[in-house]
């Protein structure tokens, strides 16, 4: 934002940076990335989303070891449907990611 710029005093007839990325992200065929409020803000405007993140299903257990666990009912295919949103495995390498992702969007 510019200097200067206060966000308590946004017009009501101006564009919100928020409603500025909704505009962009229901633009797009699919979202991709990690579970969030982008993810959510994507699939709350009909965006298709891909989650690529693991910090959800990785919890930090007795003395800061992180512990594999039970996926939690996080993300939006829980919520808006899998048919649109789909969560990769969080133990997938890179190159595993990118072939998933690759194979979803065609």
């Amino acid at each position: 934002m510019p200097a200067g710029f206060n966000q308590r005093e946004v017009p009501l007839d101006g564009v919100s940076n928020f409603t500025l990325t909704a505009s962009l992200i229901k633009a797009c065929d699919w979202f991709i990335g990690a579970e969030g409020g982008l993810a959510n803000l994507a699939a709350g405007v009909g965006t298709k989303t891909i989650i690529t993140g693991d910090y959800v299903h990785q919890l930090y257990g007795w003395n800061g070891v992180i512990e594999r666990n039970q996926e939690p009912k996080l993300g939006p295919k829980y919520y808006f449907g899998e048919e649109d949103h789909i969560t990769l495995d969080p133990y997938l390498t890179d190159e595993q990611v990118i072939e998933h992702i690759d194979k979803l969007i065609k």
